[in-house]
C-alpha cells in the first residue's frame, strides 16, 4: 500500500520521505519477527539452525546475489530497449548495454559485491564481443553468457529463492534407525527476503511494487512448505496411533485372559464337580438303606 501511494506523482517529495520512513520501520519490525522467532531457545527463521550452516561470508553471498541479480534483469532490460545481443554495436561494455541501470542498482544493493559486478559485466562484454566477431548465432551467444554466468555462481554461491542456506530439521518419526523426515525453513530475514525497498521517487516506488509482490510469493511458497510438511508429521502421528492400538490388542490377546470364556469353562466343570458329588451321595445312600431294613427285620 505504501509503494502504491508513493508511486502516485500527488505524493511530493517530502512525503516521500515520510512514507519512506513508515516502509524502513516496517522492514526493521519484520526483520525482529525474523531473527526472534524461537522454539526451544532456537531461531526459527534466520536460516542458521539444523542442517549444515551456511558457511559463506556475508561478501560472498552479496557477490553471488549480485550475479543473479543482473542475470534475472538483463532479458527485462534488453526487451524494454529494444537490444539483443546479435544486434548490439561492437564495441559497446557492460555498463554501456544497460546504461549503468542494472550495474548501478546491483552495486547500491551489494556494495561489498563492487569488483565482481564489474568483473562479471566485463566478461559478458567481452563474450559479446567475440561472439559478435565470430558470427555466432543468438543462440550460441546466449550459451556464452549463460556459462559466464555459470562461473560466477559457482565462485560465489548464491542464496537460493528464499535466501540462504535456511534450516533443515530432522526429525526421527519412525521405530526404527532412518525412520526420519526433514523441515526445511529458508532464511526470511529482510535482506534475503525482500531487499531494499525504496519509494523516494515514482520509479524507485514503482520498481518496489514488484519487488514486494516477489518477497510475498517467498512468504507464501514457505507457509506452504511449512504447511505440506505439518501435515504429513499428523499423517504419520495416525499412522503410529494405529499401529500402537494393534500392537496393544495383539498383545492382550497373548497377556490377558479370555474372561467370558474362562467363566464358562468353570461353570461347565464346577456342574461336572456337583453332579460327581451328587452320585457319590446316592451311591453311598443305597447301601445304607439295606442296612436299615435288615435292621428293622431283626
Amino acid at each position: 500500500m505504501l509503494s502504491v501511494q508513493s508511486a502516485n506523482d500527488t505524493q511530493d517529495a517530502t512525503s516521500r520521505s515520510y512514507i519512506q520512513k513508515e516502509v524502513t520501520a516496517l522492514l526493521a519490525e519484520a526483520n525482529d519477527i525474523a531473527t526472534t522467532t524461537k522454539f526451544n531457545g532456537q531461531v526459527l527463521l534466520d536460516g542458521t539452525v539444523g542442517g549444515t550452516p551456511n558457511t559463506l561470508t556475508a561478501t560472498q553471498i552479496a557477490q553471488g546475489e549480485a550475479v543473479d541479480y543482473m542475470t534475472s534483469q538483463l532479458p527485462s532490460y534488453f526487451v524494454a530497449n529494444d537490444v539483443t545481443l546479435t544486434y548490439m554495436s561492437v564495441g559497446q561494455n557492460f555498463d554501456g548495454i544497460v546504461g549503468g541501470t542494472v550495474t548501478n542498482q546491483a552495486i547500491a544493493n551489494y556494495p561489498a559485491a563492487e569488483a565482481t559486478i564489474r568483473a562479471f559485466g566485463d566478461a559478458l562484454a567481452s563474450s559479446v564481443w567475440s561472439s559478435w566477431i565470430n558470427g555466432d548465432t543468438y543462440a550460441q551467444q546466449i550459451a556464452d553468457v549463460n556459462a559466464i554466468t555459470t562461473t560466477y555462481n559457482n565462485n560465489f554461491p548464491a542464496t537460493n529463492a528464499v535466501g540462504g542456506g535456511g534450516s533443515s530439521f530432522t526429525l526421527h518419526t519412525g521405530a526404527y534407525a532412518g525412520n526420519t523426515q526433514s523441515i526445511s525453513i529458508g532464511n526470511m530475514k529482510v535482506a534475503n527476503a525482500v531487499g531494499t525497498i525504496d519509494v523516494t521517487s515514482q520509479a524507485a516506488a514503482e520498481n518496489s511494487i514488484g519487488t514486494i509482490d516477489t518477497a510475498l510469493k517467498t512468504v507464501v511458497e514457505q507457509r506452504a512448505t511449512l504447511g505440506a510438511a505439518q501435515n504429513k508429521l499428523e499423517s504419520t502421528i495416525r499412522n503410529i496411533s494405529v499401529t500402537q492400538v494393534n500392537v496393544e490388542s495383539a498383545k492382550s490377546q497373548i497377556e490377558d485372559v479370555d474372561f467370558a470364556a474362562e467363566s464358562a469353562k468353570f461353570a461347565k466343570f464346577n456342574i461336572i464337580a456337583q453332579s460327581g458329588s451328587y452320585s457319590m451321595s446316592q451311591a453311598n445312600a443305597q447301601p445304607q438303606s439295606v442296612m436299615r431294613l435288615l435292621d428293622s427285620a431283626g
